[in-house]
């Protein structure tokens, strides 16, 4: 009878035991997924301001505007530099065609937009090269080889986005640039201007 009570006891003290470790593990986990939270918070307020930023700053949806962020983030490309370049080519204007053909946002020629597309897996066609997002992503796509190949110089790669790389090596060469860098021009210029600009505002609203 003795040994019976004291199994009963034994069992009853282990399923306490066991009670109490699930009830301190969820405890611990609520605790962890309350910690996490506060860390992320900060994070994500920033993105969403970031988000509301771009698509303010541009007329863009806000998932054309997120996939603008996301697209820059993957290929470790500055936002604020993108949205000088966008800027400066068709100021935000997505329908935009430029005077030798140039197509969409970052007004890119056909050639260049046939290239990216095929190498992004896109079947190419003009009107497709319009929507923002396809746009965007040929763009960036553009100048994330450029900026490999100059090795990240913002004046090469955004005056080889202008006049092309050939165009680039003939300004080079031709010291057309009335700037002490041969690989400065107005077009270079004039999109990191607005690049700081685009910081400078997004400063300006973050810290409100």
């Amino acid at each position: 009878m003795e040994s019976k009570n004291i199994k009963q006891f034994i069992g009853l003290v282990l399923f306490v035991a066991l009670i109490s470790y699930v009830f301190l593990f969820r405890l611990s986990t609520i605790a962890d997924a309350e910690i996490i939270s506060q860390e992320e918070a900060p994070t994500k307020v920033f993105e969403n301001k970031l988000l509301v930023f771009v698509s303010a700053q541009t007329g863009l949806s806000y998932s054309e505007s997120q996939f603008m962020i996301d697209k820059c983030n993957k290929n470790d490309i500055e936002l604020f530099m993108i949205l000088g370049l966008i800027k400066k080519e068709s100021d935000f204007d997505p329908d935009t065609t430029g005077n030798s053909g140039e197509i969409g946002l970052g007004q890119l020629m056909e050639k260049t937009a046939r290239h990216y597309s095929n190498q992004l897996g896109y079947k190419y066609t003009k009107e497709a090269t319009y929507d923002p997002k396809r746009n965007i992503d040929l763009a960036v796509e553009h100048i994330s080889y450029l900026k490999q190949l100059y090795e990240n110089d913002e004046h090469k790669i955004l005056t080889a986005y202008n006049r092309g790389t050939k165009g680039l090596e003939n300004y080079i060469r031709d010291q057309r640039s009335p700037f002490e860098d041969s690989s400065m021009s107005s077009y270079s210029v004039d999109v990191l201007k607005y690049r700081d600009e685009f910081k400078k505002e997004f400063e300006k609203y973050v810290s409100k």
